[in-house]
């Protein structure tokens, strides 16, 4: 069986700035490994393709990904087992949005550790770090207000699915054992935006092996890259997620061109 396959989605041929400059560095610093583009079939990007002739194209429906159905249908498309099974041949996949940026290669060690699931944690704020109680009081508040998830839930579990390492054999059983429950995610992702499929990996499969907080925030960052750099000591992760979101890229701008 095969290690490691990189999977970078592409919806839309019009990309931008950032958007370039990150998918050249890491198609780059990834480039030991074998990499795909994962597109919407009758999707035509060949001058993309033709700046990087070794990247694999593998064509999915357009209900799974692009502009049909949006993130809704991104959400069905990773908790389905059809698309793992895409997959069947490799051990993990790591799934690399274009709005990421790898600063090394550590792929390979992240692999050996074997995880279920790899991705930037969503660690808590410091308030709830230092005054814990906060977090159990917001929790409570939110449940009485009839959300069976609130955003605490989540807090300190892993991760954004955009900078993700998944064992493909783990993901493909959970979609099979927790289809009920998938189903629910997708009926409730329709009128709540918390309900997504990286959230459903993060908090549904009892069975994954997660590295904790302090050991993923190595791999990746990406809500509160103050909190990620604060438990790194400074260190760089391996990469992050979203650097170019408003709120964030002031942490990266040092570390990354951003435009």
């Amino acid at each position: 069986m095969n290690k490691i396959k990189i999977v970078i989605p592409i919806y839309r041929t019009e990309l931008n700035q950032n958007e370039i400059m990150a998918l050249d560095n890491n198609i780059n610093k990834l480039s030991e490994h074998p990499i795909a583009f994962i597109i919407p079939e009758n999707l035509d990007i060949s001058e993309i393709s033709a700046k990087y002739p070794k990247v694999e194209i593998i064509q999915v429906s357009d209900e799974w990904l692009g502009t049909k159905n949006g993130i809704d249908g991104y959400n069905r498309m990773m908790m389905s087992e059809e698309f793992y099974r895409i997959f069947k041949d490799y051990e993990y996949i790591f799934i690399c949005h274009i709005d990421s940026w790898i600063f090394r290669d550590e792929v390979n060690y992240w692999c050996d550790r074997g995880y279920d699931i790899v991705a930037p944690p969503w660690p808590k704020s410091k308030r709830f770090y230092f005054f814990p109680f906060k977090q159990i009081l917001s929790s409570k508040i939110k449940k009485r207000r009839g959300e069976v998830h609130c955003r605490e839930i989540v807090y300190d579990h892993i991760g954004n699915g955009g900078l993700s390492l998944r064992k493909v054999a783990s993901c493909l059983m959970a979609c099979q054992k927790y289809s009920k429950k998938i189903n629910e995610y997708i009926q409730l992702s329709k009128s709540k935006p918390f309900y997504y499929e990286d959230v459903f990996f993060a908090l549904e499969p009892k069975e994954f092996n997660y590295p904790d907080t302090q050991e993923a925030v190595f791999w990746g960052a990406d809500i509160r890259p103050d909190m990620c750099l604060y438990l790194t000591k400074g260190q760089l992760p391996m990469g992050c997620h979203g650097y170019a979101h408003k709120r964030r890229r002031k942490y990266w701008e040092k570390h990354i061109p951003i435009k």
